[in-house]
């Protein structure tokens, strides 16, 4: 009986702590694809920057951050800094995201240097994880290309 305890008590640990996320948190690999639940966790909030490719964001005087907001019928806008953003986006299983046709102004400012990347964020970006009033948008496994905050 002592030798079945042992195994049972190494086995029940590892399943202990091969549980789950945590509730409310949104990974590709923890339930199933349903587009309209992830669309939700996107809309109707302002996603401001807060890192572009690990640097933090700050807007320089009398400009906003970066920032986008989804809307329901698959198109995202928003601001680079200094030039206006527009296009679509295409949820995909595996929280998969994909920005196309996206547009913007052409006005230059050399006092926003994370322009470019924002925008390359934007091209780059295959997934995103919305946790905690956080959205991070990521390649692959990498660390995140951009971190925004819930407005």
């Amino acid at each position: 009986m002592k030798y079945l305890l042992a195994p049972l008590t190494i086995f029940l640990l590892l399943l202990t702590a091969c549980g789950g996320s945590k509730p409310g948190t949104s990974t590709s690999s923890d339930r199933p694809f349903d587009p309209e639940r992830d669309r939700r966790e996107l809309i109707g909030t302002t996603w401001t920057a807060t890192q572009i490719f690990g640097e933090d964001v700050s807007a320089p005087d009398g400009r906003r951050a970066p920032y986008l907001t989804f809307t329901a019928d698959g198109r995202v806008q928003g601001h680079t800094g200094c030039n206006p953003i527009n296009g679509n986006y295409t949820l995909e299983e595996g929280l998969r995201i994909r920005f196309e046709q996206m547009t913007t102004g052409l006005a230059f400012c050399q006092d926003v240097p994370y322009e470019t990347n924002f925008k390359e964020v934007l091209n780059t970006a295959d997934n995103f994880t919305v946790r905690e009033g956080e959205l991070r948008l990521n390649k692959a496994r990498m660390a995140a290309l951009a971190v925004f905050e819930a407005e």
